[in-house]
């Protein structure tokens, strides 16, 4: 069945893509873009790789759905909204801001609201009993309120160079 996909275009969230698409899965990906033509486009720029060989049916199997972690309700238009509650039966939400020059409400209407506004629709789509599985993806923001982990890791790597 296919997977709600949120950070596509991102480092990690493009790897993602790529590997479910090999495997023959339909992503639905949330994506900044004004309309789905723009949002496949940057999907598909993202998931490009050198040695990737594309799929005949990625335009079948690539579903952009404009939209961003810090709008409400993802910012997703009703139609998508409800072809994700419809077909999904995974989330994977790896989006985030990774930014450590943001203002702390800026992040948090990305990182923690936009979370949250995941976890709604997954919450929805299992009232609908169509849910098998929610994985949520967290990298740089996971120390709290620590300010030294990026330095501490950086000078763990340099020493085993």
């Amino acid at each position: 069945m296919p997977v709600f996909l949120t950070g596509g275009t991102g480092f990690l969230g493009r790897e993602l893509a790529r590997r479910l698409l090999e495997q023959g899965e339909t992503v639905f990906a949330l994506v900044r873009a004004r309309d789905e033509v723009e949002g496949f486009e940057r999907l598909r720029a993202a998931v490009a790789a050198p040695d990737w060989e594309v799929p005949a049916d990625l335009d079948a199997r690539l579903v952009a759905c404009p939209g961003a972690l810090d709008r409400p309700r993802l910012g997703l238009a009703e139609r998508d909204r409800a072809r994700i509650l419809e077909a999904c039966d995974s989330v994977l939400h790896c989006g985030a801001n990774v930014r450590f020059d943001l203002a702390l409400a800026e992040s948090r209407a990305t990182n923690l609201e936009g979370t949250r506004a995941v976890l709604a629709l997954a919450a929805e789509r299992a009232r609908r009993g169509g849910l098998r599985r929610l994985d949520h993806v967290s990298t740089a923001f996971v120390a709290g309120g620590r300010t030294d982990v990026v330095r501490e890791e950086l000078e763990k790597l340099n020493r085993r160079a």
